[in-house]
């Protein structure tokens, strides 16, 4: 009875643990890749800036 119980809980919990692993994984790259995003797009302005100083 104690293993079958112990069996359940696994099969029921490991998947979910994974899944929202993944899911967090997943947050975190997208939560980068618009930060990265960002900061590409300021350093693009105070590149143009700089160069239009220079004429």
């Amino acid at each position: 009875m104690r293993m079958h119980s112990l069996t359940k809980f696994t099969s029921t919990t490991l998947p979910a643990v994974i899944g929202l692993g993944v899911a967090w994984l997943g947050i975190k790259l997208i939560r980068s890749e618009k930060n990265l995003t960002a900061r590409k797009i300021e350093l693009e302005i105070q590149l143009g800036a700089k160069s239009l100083k220079g004429l």
